[in-house]
């Protein structure tokens, strides 16, 4: 997969969220949990583009740590409001192998990116319509970046 390409949306526009990626992942992560060792080190429930996707990506890890499994029971019931056992079956028949979701994982990552700096750069331009004070202006900057 182009990188480049997995940017842009069939009309040219930047695309800042990889909703297939992340299903993809999750569905890997579902069939062999042992992956999420694999992608520790890459993302974070808030990489997701999908709040869902995040919170199934967090229930797998709590489940892992239990037992060293992923158990579907197990997120089901504690994302009854949110998540069925038959999107999170649907989500499994998208499995790949192990370094195909090192590299959708690192598209997902790649695309949590872009949008932090696009949330970024609007919360600089509103900081500059708002005050005319630079250090102020600076400041903000500063804490968005530590965030």
């Amino acid at each position: 997969m182009d990188l480049n390409k997995s940017c842009l949306s069939q009309n040219g526009q930047t695309n800042f969220n990889a909703f297939e990626s992340e299903k993809t992942v999750l569905g890997t992560i579902i069939t062999d949990p042992d992956v999420l060792l694999e992608i520790e080190s890459i993302l974070k429930p808030k990489d997701f583009y999908s709040e869902k996707h995040g919170l199934i990506y967090s229930l797998c890890w709590e489940s892992y740590k239990k037992d060293g499994t992923v158990s579907l029971p197990y997120i089901c019931e504690i994302a009854k409001d949110s998540v069925t056992a038959y999107e999170l079956t649907g989500i499994t028949e998208l499995a790949t192998s192990k370094q195909a979701v090192i590299r959708l994982a690192m598209v997902v990552k790649e695309k949590s990116m872009f949008r932090q700096t696009q949330r970024m750069a609007l919360n600089i331009t509103d900081n500059l319509k708002k005050s005319d004070d630079l250090p102020e202006i600076l400041s903000t900057i500063q804490l968005d970046l530590i965030d």
